[in-house]
């Protein structure tokens, strides 16, 4: 097999040479990707995160310009929201579009922050759903994004848009572009485990910033460090998934999302119950909940979740050890 050269892998990378904002070139590219599509497919869900990207300026040859300031696409967006415009950019704002009933995955547009607030995302949100709503046939029917304080009030400036103005929580606003009457919010599950994982480790251990409790019974990060290291002395093990990982975490293990579901299962939660102590119910109790959300938001069907392999107690032939291992089917 004849590979591409380096100097044409870079000439494809700079087919459309990357701007802040939203770039013609790049939405006429979405749009040759999805003429084709009709009726439910052209359901999406707009996705936004920032991400952390290292300061610094650059000189562009081609532009002439210095590349690296705060920049959300729009001078007069960045005179009207952004308190300083010469600042040096720290993060980038990415909205990307996800297919519901396709395999549609686009990057619309990206914007350099020091840190987006509600008010600057406002119009950029916005603008992303008036292109795809009227100029693409794109039907935006919910938005998702992580559980950021700055996320959180973007959704609560849209209290006004909801008719179900009764409720505390905004989940929901009125599509200002529709071809159906709401756009619904939704935070990205991984980052609510993550943030439930990392409560449950300072809750009376760690930093020890909280005690969680439900029903006078505490919930605590303990006992499951207890079982595990309990677990590491015995031959055959209950927890054969859990690593010293998962109990000792680190500024990189502590942002994966498959330790948090490993440790936040049922299997672990049915270990708890049969071996823990009494007063670690409560922890078993709220593992199994999480476990179940977890499901509930990591299925593409109402049946997908049966396909699950779900953990049942069952004891050991021997006579000499009368503890009972967590079993699959």
């Amino acid at each position: 097999m004849v590979l591409p050269s380096q100097r044409r892998l870079k000439d494809y990378r700079n087919a459309i040479r990357p701007q802040r904002g939203f770039q013609k070139e790049v939405v006429e590219e979405l749009k040759a990707l999805t003429d084709s599509y009709f009726d439910v497919q052209r359901f999406v869900v707009l996705l936004f995160d920032e991400m952390k990207v290292m300061s610094n300026l650059v000189f562009d040859k081609v532009t002439e310009e210095l590349i690296g300031f705060t920049d959300l696409g729009d001078p007069d967006l960045n005179y009207g929201v952004l308190e300083k415009t010469n600042e040096i950019a720290t993060d980038t704002l990415a909205f990307l579009i996800q297919g519901v009933c396709t395999e549609l995955k686009f990057c619309l547009a990206y914007f350099a922050t020091t840190g987006v607030t509600a008010a600057q995302m406002m119009p950029l949100f916005w603008e992303a759903v008036a292109i795809l709503e009227t100029s693409y046939n794109l039907w935006v029917i919910a938005a998702t994004s992580d559980g950021a304080s700055p996320n959180r009030r973007f959704y609560r400036l849209h209290k006004l848009l909801d008719e179900d103005a009764d409720t505390d929580v905004c989940y929901r606003t009125v599509n200002l572009f529709a071809h159906h009457p709401f756009i619904y919010f939704f935070s990205d599950a991984p980052h609510l485990v993550k943030t439930t994982r990392n409560c449950l480790l300072h809750s009376g251990s760690g930093n020890c910033t909280r005690y969680m409790w439900n029903d006078g019974l505490f919930i605590l990060w303990q006992p499951i460090t207890q079982i595990f290291y309990q677990d590491m002395e015995n031959g055959l093990k209950l927890l054969p998934k859990l690593t010293y990982d998962h109990i000792n975490l680190n500024s990189y293990s502590i942002m994966r999302v498959n330790l948090v579901a490993q440790v936040l299962n049922a299997s672990v939660a049915a270990v708890l119950k049969s071996f823990g102590p009494p007063e670690a119910a409560a922890t078993a109790t709220f593992r199994e909940m999480i476990d179940g959300f977890f499901d509930c938001l990591n299925v593409r069907s109402t049946t997908e979740h049966l396909k699950k392999r779900k953990p049942f107690l069952a004891p050991y032939t021997s006579v000499h050890d009368q503890r009972y291992s967590v079993l699959n089917i």
